[in-house]
């Protein structure tokens, strides 16, 4: 799953769509704190950055910078678990993200983070959940 979120995106601004199996997918690398990697605090997205404590896209939560649905299979059950490693997504400022028949699970905030366990995120982005 992280190299398929890795290529849509690459892809933007064009949007992009993953289509899962059912079954569970698992965030496997534990978030590798990268000092080049920022993210707005949650909460005051357009303000400063904290860059003390952010993975980049190569481990802990996926991060989404550009536009992405991700489906589950509509006939089975479909689960993104953080496995308690860090959150599951990350939605950057000015990416977009659909969940569509899907379970978001077992994600944890680091404490320095704000909150967002399943999705961190600010309110310049767009996050649409279907059931």
């Amino acid at each position: 799953l992280r190299d398929a979120i890795i290529a849509a995106n690459a892809a933007s601004p064009a949007k992009r769509t993953i289509i899962l199996e059912s079954g569970t997918y698992t965030i496997d690398i534990p978030a590798v704190i990268d000092p080049a990697s920022t993210f707005p605090n949650p909460g005051s997205c357009g303000a400063s950055a904290n860059q003390s404590s952010w993975s980049n896209e190569l481990s802990g939560d996926f991060d989404i910078t550009g536009s992405i649905t991700v489906i589950g299979n509509q006939n089975d059950f479909t689960r993104i678990d953080g496995r308690l490693l860090d959150r599951v997504f990350k939605v950057h400022p000015d990416a977009r993200l659909e969940l569509d028949r899907l379970t978001v699970t077992g994600g944890v905030s680091p404490p320095d983070q704000g909150g967002g366990g399943g999705i961190s995120l600010c309110e310049e982005v767009g996050v649409l959940l279907y059931p």
